[in-house]
């Protein structure tokens, strides 16, 4: 779980999962908060916790997500239901990265892992989802 402190102008993030525990400090909340999602990340994925994290201010699609959900999605008939398949995706470490980095391939992993935990149709709905959001 992160915890985010603003210090003296800047914001300190606090990560402790499983065990482990991570700080760094960054001049952005945004910042702090991608690099808190990238490490949790890393810590349930147990990947080398060793590992420079560089964190710019750069979208990740994560934030594309929830920027969606707050702005466009209340406007529509079913704003619920898409909400909570936005909540989903945003809590997939997929798509954690910067939206620029996003390629077929991860979209293609994340599919097939995706189709072994849901009905195809379901898959389908999260992918209109996903176009969606990249055409705005």
């Amino acid at each position: 779980m992160a915890t985010i402190i603003k210090r003296n102008g800047s914001y300190r993030v606090q990560v402790s999962r499983k065990g482990f525990r991570k700080s760094a400090t960054f001049d952005t909340k945004a910042q702090a908060e991608i690099w808190a999602y990238q490490m949790e990340a890393m810590i349930l994925n147990n990947e080398n916790l060793n590992q420079e994290i560089v964190v710019s201010g750069v979208l990740s699609v994560v934030d594309v997500f929830q920027k969606y959900k707050n702005t466009i999605s209340p406007a529509k008939k079913g704003y619920r239901e898409e909400r909570n398949r936005i909540d989903q995706l945003c809590a997939d470490p997929t798509f954690l990265i910067p939206i620029e980095n996003l390629t077929n391939k991860h979209m293609a992993s994340w599919r097939d892992k995706r189709l072994t935990q849901v009905q195809p149709s379901t898959v389908n709905r999260e992918l209109i989802l996903i176009s969606e959001l990249s055409l705005t």
